[in-house]
């Protein structure tokens, strides 16, 4: 009955913004996964390197999805710690 009531009042005030997905009737989640997919392509398409891209899907169907995109990643580099680094032999993988 709560439920209900609740997303009578969400639905009827506006609420919920027309692109939420999959807390309302006639609605799921679908959309927002094709949605992202498009944004993924064009960020490719458009010279944005995708850098990382990780995802999951849990035993809920839950999907994770965690990406890194770098637009001109070498002007924001720290070079001068790059340099010092590279002198005293400390190689990329024991700065972590």
């Amino acid at each position: 009955m709560v439920n209900k009531r609740l997303t009578w009042f969400l639905e009827t005030n506006s609420i919920l913004r027309s692109k939420e997905g999959g807390f309302g009737p006639q609605r799921s989640t679908n959309q927002q996964v094709a949605t992202f997919s498009q944004h993924f392509k064009d960020a490719f398409d458009a010279r944005n390197i995708l850098l990382a891209v990780f995802f999951s899907l849990d035993a809920r169907n839950t999907l994770t999805a965690v990406f890194v995109g770098f637009k001109s990643a070498y002007d924001l580099v720290w070079k001068e710690k790059l340099i010092e680094n590279a002198k005293i032999g400390i190689k990329h993988n024991m700065l972590n």
